[in-house]
C-alpha cells in the first residue's frame, strides 16, 4: 500500500472499532514494516509483506470467518516462521506452544524451505526450533 494511503486505511479501521494510536501506527508500519491493532481487546499484528517470506506467509494462510467477514489467518507454519524472523522472548515461546498444540500435523519441511531462502539452516533460530520439535 503507498504510504499516503496509510494513515485514511487506519482512520477507516478506526471507524471500525479497531483500537491504535494513529501516529505511532503510521511510524511502526513505515519504519518496521508491521505495527500492532486492536479489535475489542483481540491484537492483530499487522505486517507489510517486505521479504518474500513475509509474502509466502499470507499465500499459505487459510480463509476464516471472524464476525462475519472473510480473513485471512497464517498457518501454525507461517506463524512459526515470523516468530522465528522476531525471536524475541515471547515469540520463542509462543514457537514452543504453537509446536506442541501442532506437532503431529506441522509441515516442518516448509518451514526449513522459506527460512533457508533467507538464512542458513545452522542458524542459531532454526537449529532451536528443530530441538523444541524433537
Amino acid at each position: 500500500m503507498p504510504q499516503l494511503s496509510l494513515p485514511p486505511v487506519l482512520e477507516e479501521l478506526g471507524q471500525f472499532g479497531f483500537s491504535f494510536d494513529l501516529m505511532t501506527a503510521i511510524r511502526e508500519f513505515t519504519q518496521e514494516h508491521m505495527t500492532v491493532l486492536s479489535y475489542h481487546g483481540i491484537r492483530i499484528d499487522w505486517l507489510e509483506p517486505v521479504i518474500p517470506a513475509y509474502q509466502h506467509v499470507l499465500e499459505h494462510a487459510t480463509e476464516e470467518t471472524w464476525l462475519d467477514h472473510k480473513i485471512r489467518v497464517a498457518s501454525a507454519e507461517g506463524l512459526i516462521l515470523l516468530k522465528l524472523l522476531a525471536f524475541r522472548t515471547q515469540d520463542q515461546l509462543d514457537i514452543e506452544n504453537l509446536a506442541a498444540a501442532h506437532r503431529d500435523h506441522l509441515d516442518v519441511a516448509w518451514i526449513q524451505a522459506e527460512w533457508q531462502a533467507i538464512l542458513p539452516l545452522d542458524d542459531p533460530r532454526m537449529l532451536r526450533f528443530l530441538e523444541i520439535i524433537r
